[in-house]
């Protein structure tokens, strides 16, 4: 998405302002899930969570071959694997657009409206709403839209946007933690909790000990990544070449 909104900056029909949230969005997403990543391996490998186990009720799993089975097995012998997979992208893609739509508008709020989004200025909060917000639409980007108008009228800073992004990047793994049980079951489970259970230590860590330096190096970078087309050019480069690095390695 951010590289989307990249290309539109570049024909001069979106404003840098809208695309600094998302780049503060992966900024912390970033730092928090690299040190998760590590603290989850940690666990993997000694078992501190392998005693929480849960096996989904047989009539879940019975109920979802009645309702999906029939219509993937179709396609499957219909179409070559290429096309499946493309045809899975495009329903997703399509149910995100659906979602997306069905949003109500932010541009126009009563006073009251303004006057409780001037009061979310508590770190916690933020990070409880970004949790709730994501855990219903089960995706940072549409949940992160929700941010954007209200950021581009002044309604929220940008560094209140880092605990939210923060909470969202807990549950939103909730979605794959069911596909997990279901589909790879107790071990799969637990990886997906694991890496869970440490996104929110590292987040709860920042959040109580180092916000503040943590904030202002954030929306630093953000700041510079944005000041110009080539800085945001170069940034995005980087954010690709690093997974692709590691995918090499």
């Amino acid at each position: 998405m951010l590289a989307v909104g990249y290309v539109l900056y570049l024909s001069r029909r979106r404003s840098p302002d809208g695309l600094a949230i998302g780049v503060v969005a992966l900024l912390t997403t970033f730092t928090t899930q690299g040190p998760a990543v590590a603290l989850g391996l940690l666990s993997l490998h000694y078992g501190w969570l392998d005693w929480i186990q849960f096996t989904p009720p047989a009539g879940m799993l019975d109920w979802i071959d009645a309702v999906y089975g029939r219509p993937v097995d179709f396609l499957d012998d219909a179409l070559p694997s290429a096309l499946v997979f493309a045809t899975g992208a495009a329903v997703l893609l399509g149910s995100f657009a659906l979602f997306d739509r069905a949003l109500p508008q932010l541009d126009a709020g009563s006073p009251g409206f303004e006057r409780a989004l001037r009061r979310l200025d508590s770190k916690w909060l933020m990070f409880g709403m970004g949790c709730a917000v994501t855990a219903m639409t089960l995706s940072v980007s549409i949940s992160l839209t929700l941010l954007v108008p209200l950021s581009l009228k002044g309604y929220l800073r940008r560094e209140q946007i880092i605990p939210y992004v923060m909470g969202a990047n807990i549950t939103t793994f909730i979605d794959t933690l069911a596909g997990a049980l279901v589909l790879g079951g107790a071990a799969a489970f637990t990886v997906v909790l694991t890496e869970m259970v440490a996104v929110g230590l590292v987040s709860g860590a920042v959040l109580l000990l180092a916000y503040g330096p943590y904030s202002r190096a954030v929306l630093w970078t953000a700041g510079r990544a944005t000041h110009s087309q080539r800085n945001l050019g170069v940034f995005l480069a980087v954010i690709v070449a690093v997974p692709l690095g590691l995918l090499v390695v």
